[in-house]
């Protein structure tokens, strides 16, 4: 505490303790949280008139009954020059310049070996990996000196860049979203649908697919601070919103952002800090005693290299040299094939023999399914580790199509039969040490209970809970989960604080119309600071009225926070 007088010259009551209690489904109660210290932060009201085109941040919190003050701090904007380089600008593998990305994304402060960095992903197609280096300023506030872009040409590419997280072994792990199907494929290299604008991925390759695969995208890249970044192909292809590795350097929790029916996988390493080979699960969810709590158990989809399976990449097989195919015929399949639902629809499948390494990678959610994992997720999102709750948190951004009941059950399984809620929730999902014939080790989830969720109200969502969560961090300490919105139900997106002693939640921040607010990370012990990074995602992209300058996503941070022990 007098280190803590000293930094703040000040002490004065807290802010005034008017958080809203957070609404929740019925859900047996979780164990009380074990926190250090208190937090609490100014709220910020629901935006009216003007306010609703700024952003609007908490000004002052208080830790352990001292006030000092925060806010909104903007590191970079889209087409800031930071040295001699323009933030957000691409080009094609041949160096042709490209439009600027606006679809800034994850950000994240990186202690990297090279210094303190930000780390932006652009969710564009192509996409692009951004490293900026920053220093902290006397008075806690950060400043950007100079940026670069990854160089995207070791993986071919990249295609929307979405969540990321840091190892502690000087490397940092970025999600590719949105896979293509490969059964969509045409001669031309472009897929039938066109599935999330794939034919954009053009732009990289100087105008032609010709050369491309679309099972060379939809992966979680490994970038060093310096150096070239890889493909861990090891890991698994499905629409990747965030790798979240784990304290034992081995396990690395994944989440899939599709609509309409994914999975939650888990991949272990065969050795700590090593990401080239292991085994990959997925999850099977099975309901317990109360309407919104369950069982995990986890099913193996094998082991793969990365060697063997980006070997495969370079073959160009088809989809049918990986697996028999056939469409199912009144719910039922021709003798040896399994029905596989997933977001791609109801198939019949079977992996020839083998062929399982590639095929389980390659087609991860399809292998899940016929593994028998729960595959009726929908736009998993972010994910948090709260070391002091052994617990790692699960954005799940609604509750609708494959995620609830049907009736009569036309999904095999059908899992999760939960209750419609179009705003989502966030699932605490308690961690064990595994199971016999399941992933072994101290960071294995073994249930999942909803902790927080989204209320409906009309056609939206209530202005004082949550809605459609998206990215997630957690405060270490601090017994605080915050929680990133990306929604159409609220009239201006909103970061929450989430309170797990007292279920309660704190606006602490609003972003313009049309934005989303996304790229949590809390980075501790910058010095003497801590800081919460933030993303201004889009902002005013359904106005057509709106300035060129207004339109500009912001990479920046909330704080700054003093750092604790």
């Amino acid at each position: 505490m007098n280190l803590l007088l000293a930094l703040l010259g000040c002490v004065t009551e807290p802010p005034p303790p008017v958080a809203t209690t957070a609404p929740t489904l019925s859900s047996p109660p979780l164990p009380r949280p074990t926190r250090r210290h208190h937090l609490a932060v100014t709220p910020v009201a629901v935006p009216t008139g003007a306010s609703q085109r700024e952003v609007r941040a908490a000004s002052s919190a208080a830790l352990d009954g001292v006030t000092f003050p925060i806010g909104f701090h903007a590191l970079a904007r889209t087409g800031d020059r930071i040295g001699d380089t323009v933030f957000g600008a691409r080009s094609s593998r041949s160096g042709k310049p490209l439009e600027l990305c606006e679809g800034l994304d994850y950000t994240g402060l990186w202690k990297a070996s090279t210094g303190l960095t930000m780390v932006t992903h652009f969710e564009c197609q192509p996409g692009a990996i951004y490293l900026t280096a920053v220093q902290a300023l006397p008075d806690g506030r950060l400043a950007t000196t100079a940026t670069r872009a990854v160089d995207g040409r070791p993986i071919d590419g990249g295609n929307y860049f979405c969540a990321g997280a840091p190892t502690t072994w000087d490397s940092h792990l970025a999600a590719e979203e949105y896979e293509g199907d490969v059964r969509k494929l045409l001669p031309d290299g472009t897929l039938s649908d066109n599935f999330e604008d794939y034919a954009d991925l053009a732009g990289w390759w100087d105008g032609s697919l010709s050369e491309a695969h679309p099972w060379q995208y939809g992966w979680v890249v490994e970038a060093p601070p310096s150096g070239a970044p890889t493909r861990r192909w090891s890991m698994g292809r499905f629409s990747h919103e965030l790798a979240l590795p784990m304290p034992d350097e081995r396990t690395v929790y994944l989440t899939d952002d599709t609509a309409e029916g994914g999975a939650l996988f888990l991949f272990q390493a065969d050795r700590p800090r090593d990401l080239s080979a292991g085994t990959l699960w997925a999850a099977r969810w099975q309901r317990g005693p109360g309407d919104q709590d369950y069982a995990l158990t986890w099913v193996s989809l094998g082991h793969a290299t990365d060697a063997e399976v980006e070997h495969a990449v370079a073959q160009r097989l088809g989809f049918e040299d990986l697996f028999e195919v056939a469409a199912p015929t009144n719910g039922a399949c021709p003798g040896g094939l399994t029905l596989a639902r997933t977001n791609w629809g109801a198939e019949c499948l079977r992996m020839r023999p083998g062929k399982e390494a590639p095929a389980s990678r390659l087609e991860a959610r399809r292998a899940a399914a016929l593994a028998g994992a729960t595959t009726e997720l929908v736009k998993t999102e972010g994910l948090a580790f709260a070391p002091e709750e052994r617990s790692v948190f699960l954005a799940m951004t609604r509750f609708e199509g494959p995620a609830l009941a049907s009736t009569p059950p036309d999904r095999a399984p059908d899992d999760l039969r939960l209750p419609p809620n179009r705003c989502g929730g966030v699932w605490q999902l308690a961690l064990g040490d595994g199971r016999p014939g399941g992933p072994a080790g101290p960071f294995v989830a073994a249930t999942a209970t909803l902790a927080v969720a989204g209320v409906e109200e009309g056609g939206a969502c209530d202005a004082n809970a949550i809605a459609n969560p998206d990215n997630l961090a957690w405060i270490d300490g601090a017994g605080i989960l915050a929680i990133a919105e990306d929604t159409g139900h609220h009239t201006n997106n909103a970061l929450w604080f989430y309170d797990l002693e007292s279920r309660s939640l704190t606006r602490v921040l609003t972003a313009p119309v049309g934005a989303e607010v996304s790229g949590l990370r809390w980075t501790a012990g910058v010095g003497r600071w801590s800081y919460l990074s933030v993303s201004i995602q889009h902002p005013f992209q359904d106005d057509p009225a709106a300035a060129d300058a207004e339109r500009r996503s912001v990479a920046g941070t909330l704080g700054p926070f003093p750092a604790w022990e």
